[in-house]
This record gives C-alpha cells, structure tokens and sequence, in this order.
C-alpha cells in the first residue's frame, strides 16, 4: 500500500475498515482489492497446510483401540440366556401380569449379594 498515491491517514482507515476503499478512485481502489485478496490466499495457503500437517500427524500418532473385549462371548451367552428367561416367564405368566422386571432381579440379587 505504500506505492498508492494516498495519504497515512487514508491507509490507515482502510486498514482498519477495508469498506472505506469503495470511495476511493477505481485504480486505487483495484490496487487496494488487490493486496487484500493477495494477503487472504497467503493466510489461507498458510492456514490449509496447518490443519492437513495436523490432520496427518493426528492420524498416524493417533492410538487405536479395539472395540473387542475378553469376556465379550460370555456376556452375550448371559444376555441370550436371560432374555430366553424372560420370554419363558413372559408366557407362562397369567394374561394381564408381567414377569419380574430386570431391575427388580439386579436389585434382588445385589442385596443378596451384600448380606
């Protein structure tokens, strides 16, 4: 912006508030649009390759973990078996009952448990 034929003053307003550029003569102001969109492709470019370097770092320093448990085949043996349980109950119960809640049987069996 040095090179434009205006004054400290008037590049200083257009620094602070880039709309004031509108008032000034169209080749200046074609200079002035130019710089700006020559500052914002350097920040972005700048910017872009920032969050790809982060994207690549985080991916390949980034831990993984499987979603497989030790004791996974046991607790769906058990969740089966319970759910069989309950359609069992569930038919042999009288029309208009419910068989006992799954919480009412964990609360039952936790204060066994603590006796």
């Amino acid at each position: 912006m040095r090179s434009l034929d205006i004054s400290d003053e008037e590049r200083k307003l257009i620094l602070d508030h880039p709309e004031r550029a509108r008032q000034l003569s169209p080749v200046v102001y074609a200079q002035v649009l130019s710089g700006y969109r020559k500052g914002f492709r350097l920040v972005f470019i700048i910017l872009a390759c920032l969050a790809a370097f982060a994207f690549v770092t985080a991916f390949f320093l980034m831990q993984q973990r499987t979603l497989d448990r030790p004791d996974d085949k046991k607790l769906k043996e058990e969740g089966k078996e319970f759910i069989a349980q309950l359609k069992g109950k569930k038919e042999a119960a009288p029309k208009g009952e419910l068989p006992d809640a799954p919480e009412k049987r964990a609360k039952e069996h936790s204060e066994s448990s603590n006796v």
